[in-house]
């Protein structure tokens, strides 16, 4: 199921509570929670370049508005990339681990981010073809037994899943069983780029290794 538009205008009370690390002397027209939604959004929809950022922004303005407080309009790629480089990445975690439990147990449903309804046409994607790039990410699921933890491989062209196991906890075993599957899959001569944030899963010795030992880029945001 696609995430809604409520979905992602409640993304923003989730991510209210991280702090605005920016210098307090300086010109700062955005507001931090402004620039966190539009970024997050984008790089949940499967772009992670800060130039498709301000392009998503423009691109969905008028829905952005009714939930945003944008009294300068977009914020310009150059903002997104100060942004992005001084926030706290376990707070964002954190923020959209809450936001994804809350649509989880609202709902009952899994979430299934189709990037090209979220962005629409004012987003032109980056990848010409299956097994060019890949999103890595973890997500809950609700059941009636609790919320087990479901790793995800994402293929960023098909927006089809390429791999993916479910388990109880965090831990890094879960995460590299999804990859085992999906490199199983993975035709000899395809080397897609492996996009993911830096959570310990992605950044473990085991976890590069398998990627590296067969010639796939690594991207980590």
């Amino acid at each position: 199921m696609e995430v809604t538009e409520g979905d992602i205008a409640r993304m923003e009370e989730c991510l209210s509570g991280i702090k605005d690390e920016r210098r307090q002397s300086g010109h700062f027209p955005h507001k931090l929670i402004g620039v966190l939604v539009i970024g997050l959004t984008t790089i949940l929809a499967g772009w992670d370049e800060y130039t498709v950022m301000e392009d998503f922004g423009k691109a969905n303005e008028g829905f952005l508005r009714t939930f945003l407080e944008l009294p300068h309009g977009i914020p310009d790629e150059k903002t997104f990339a100060r942004v992005f480089s001084w926030a706290e990445p376990g707070a964002l975690l954190s923020g959209l681990q809450t936001w994804l439990m809350g649509v989880n147990k609202d709902s009952g449903r899994s979430i299934n981010i189709d990037g090209k309804t979220i962005c629409g046409s004012g987003c032109k994607g980056r990848n010409a073809a299956p097994n060019q790039a890949w999103a890595d990410g973890i997500t809950y699921i609700h059941t009636g037994e609790g919320f087990p933890c479901l790793g995800l491989i994402t293929d960023l062209f098909s927006r089809k899943t390429a791999g993916r196991h479910a388990g109880d906890t965090l831990e890094a075993e879960g995460t590299a069983r999804a990859l085992d599957l999906t490199l199983k899959e993975l035709s000899a001569g395809a080397f897609p780029i492996h996009h993911s944030d830096r959570g310990c899963q992605y950044c473990s010795h085991r976890y590069v290794e398998k990627l590296t030992s067969r010639g796939l880029p690594v991207n980590m945001t």
